[in-house]
């Protein structure tokens, strides 16, 4: 026994290095078409192509071709793939050529082979395959060959060896594969090496029959030789790739044929046989995705998220070489240390956050100039008028079904989003995302439990926007949740909302601290809230037992290896920060804080405030010697000047232009714009 609280062990430990480049996945934009498995992926040094999958139904097969520019982060839809609607198949490409084929149609198996020549998005049929076809076989291009094995049919699993020589135009059959007949092995190329291994063979005594063995086709020798076992468990039906003399594999079903507790990243050494694992992609584990190589970055799609039983359309990018970089001097995001220009360089900088007052859509580079949301009265002519408002209506959280990564459709009512108030609030509205039509009640529940407030609404397929006019009083730990039947309804969620997301600023006023799936507000004495939000035991924190999901507590597994508990104590190193949490249903929530004061009588005020010269270069002069405060305002609305006067008001300091200027006597106030030259 570990500890003197029993850890039930889950996994066994991995020895994992640390790499100092490529730490972080960035989504990207997703293309516009069906979401789908079995994507044949595929680029060039310009573009990524996805062709062909099947979607959702697993029957309907696909043959549209998706184009995607990385410079501006944008896709297209090109002509079909020539060869039909087609599942399971694959592809392998370098430079401007790419050859594909295999898989499955509606009628069975074709053995069709093609060339894509990327560089003028042209299409050639090649000599067909001499074998018998099959899906989800391994291919691989390595010594200018293209190998191609293993898969299954109707008649099982299969573990037969072909060479396509590309110069010639011809296959030949090659010595069969070593290991057990299987469907759905990882594979990648290195030098004149072919690398097989993993994957779905024949059940034993009834039971699945995941491998997690690796072997190695030497092509100038023509000889098979088993290399050393993957050291976590089996897996099949992920994505892989080679890049700079590695190879990696990416995310699929575990051992059990279900997805993978995460979407694990692992990279292949081949001058030491072994493997490093790297960090995984945002969302859970996916069966059947696609990934192609595209400059310095790898990019991840589609695929079926196991979680969610969702067929995302999403891309994530990853950077795998730690020389790229902006080279351009003149750039604000220049990086001495790149050797190789990766296209990521910016030239318009900015304010890059969404929730501040001064978010600025088109900068690519955050200049730390960015001003807080300060909600109020704007209009110096109402009595409950802030002269340090900036904004009066401000509409945060996720903006987009995306913002905080993948989700789908969600069937339950049992969760909520938990939220505190830091004042009374009025909140306007909030939207939803529903699969289909019907009727739908919404609670707002208070730290009591009791419902403090109830709404029914209809919602249609798409977008909701959901009229709400309540005023939350200040408080802590409420709840907002949909109530009843949402078995027939589907309202969208996210499933995989990076660690440090929460908690979720709105404009100051409201703070979204979690759901109630992972963040109950008590534990049991002796207890506390672990990443996730799970109670464990505390004493867990720096017992020398690095709790990164390797152990449970009441049927949960338990996370102390985050920034906020320090690591674990210093037991984990929080390079992965856990798995991911969830956001429910509610975006894009509007809050309200317009002008709703008296008028207050401002015209006998103005009578008396007279100021010149203006513009002017330093001194602003009062006529009436009014006992004054007075703020300076730069047109962000950021105060950089306050003082108290009588007759005058020394603006020499500031920079020449345009500013407002707000004076009050502690009842009544006047803004004026001045001119500062």
């Amino acid at each position: 026994m570990k500890k003197s609280f029993l850890k039930f062990l889950l996994t066994p430990l991995i020895l994992i290095h640390s790499i100092s480049y490529g730490q972080v996945w960035n989504e990207v934009n997703g293309y516009n078409g069906i979401g789908r498995h079995h994507p044949i992926t595929i680029a060039n040094e310009n573009y990524g192509y996805i062709i062909a999958g099947q979607d959702a139904t697993f029957s309907n097969n696909l043959d549209q071709v998706y184009k995607y520019d990385p410079i501006l982060d944008d896709w297209m839809q090109i002509d079909p793939f020539p060869g039909g609607g087609r599942g399971y198949g694959y592809g392998v490409y370098e430079d401007n050529d790419a050859y594909l084929g295999f898989g499955s149609n509606g009628t069975g198996y074709p053995t069709d082979w093609w060339h894509f020549d990327m560089n003028n998005e042209q299409w050639s049929q090649l000599s067909s395959f001499p074998g018998t076809g099959r899906n989800h076989p391994a291919m691989i291009l390595a010594n200018n060959k293209i190998f191609v094995g293993l898969g299954s049919n109707s008649s099982g699993n299969l573990d037969d060896w072909w060479e396509y020589d590309i110069d010639l135009n011809s296959w030949s059959q090659l010595p069969t594969f070593i290991g057990a007949p299987r469907h759905h092995p990882f594979f990648f190329g290195i030098g004149n090496k072919a690398y097989v291994g993993f994957g779905h063979g024949n059940s034993i005594n009834g039971q699945l029959n995941i491998f997690n063995d690796f072997f190695v086709w030497d092509a100038e020798l023509e000889l098979w030789a088993q290399l050393n076992d993957f050291p976590g468990e089996g897996r099949v039906a992920g994505t892989q790739f080679s890049y700079n003399g590695k190879g990696y594999i990416l995310s699929g079903d575990g051992d059990n044929h279900g997805p993978l507790d995460y979407g694990e990243f692992w990279e292949y050494n081949p001058d030491t046989d072994s493997w490093s694992e790297l960090p995984p992609h945002p969302g859970g584990a996916r069966w059947a995705p696609g990934s192609f190589v595209l400059g310095c970055n790898i990019y991840f799609t589609s695929g079926l998220v196991g979680d969610t039983n969702s067929f995302p359309t999403d891309l994530y990018q990853y950077a795998i070489n730690e020389d790229c970089g902006c080279t351009d001097e003149n750039a604000l995001n220049f990086s001495p240390s790149a050797t190789i220009d990766d296209g990521s360089c910016c030239y318009v900088g900015g304010c890059t956050d969404i929730n501040a007052f001064n978010y600025n859509p088109d900068a690519c580079f955050d200049d730390n100039s960015c001003i807080p949301i300060n909600l109020g009265c704007t209009d110096p002519s109402f009595s409950d008028y802030d002269p340090d408002a900036n904004i009066e209506v401000f509409t945060g959280g996720p903006t987009s079904l995306n913002e905080y990564g993948t989700g789908g459709y969600h069937y339950n009512d049992s969760w909520d989003m938990i939220f505190n108030v830091s004042e009374d609030t009025y909140i306007s509205s909030i939207e939803m995302n529903a699969q289909n039509s019907g009727a739908i009640t919404i609670d707002i529940i208070n730290a009591n439990g009791s419902v403090f407030a109830q709404f029914d609404y209809n919602l249609n397929p798409g977008w909701n926007t959901l009229s709400l006019e309540t005023l939350i009083p200040q408080g802590d730990n409420y709840t907002i949740g949909v109530t009843g039947n949402n078995q027939s309804l589907g309202l969208y969620r996210n499933n995989a909302v990076p660690n440090g997301v929460f908690p979720i600023e709105i404009a100051n006023r409201i703070t979204i601290i979690g759901s109630t799936t992972d963040s109950p507000t008590t534990c049991p004495a002796g207890e506390i809230p672990d990443c996730n939000g799970n109670c464990a035991p505390a004493a867990w924190i720096g017992d020398q037992y690095c709790d990164d999901g390797t152990y449970n507590w009441n049927g949960n597994q338990i996370y102390f290896n985050c920034e906020e508990f320090e690591c674990d104590g210093g037991d984990c190193v929080c390079e992965n920060e856990g798995p991911q949490s969830y956001f429910y249903y509610f975006y894009n929530w509007t809050i309200d804080a317009s002008c709703s004061g008296s008028l207050s009588n401002q015209e006998s005020f103005l009578d008396y405030i007279s100021m010149y010269p203006n513009p002017t270069s330093d001194y602003l002069f009062l006529e009436n010697n009014l006992e004054l405060e007075a703020k300076v305002y730069d047109l962000n609305g950021k105060l950089i000047l306050i003082e108290y006067i009588t007759d005058k008001l020394d603006i020499s300091c500031l920079e020449d232009g345009i500013y407002i200027i707000n004076l009050s006597n502690g009842v009544n106030n006047s803004s004026h714009r001045i001119i500062k030259n």
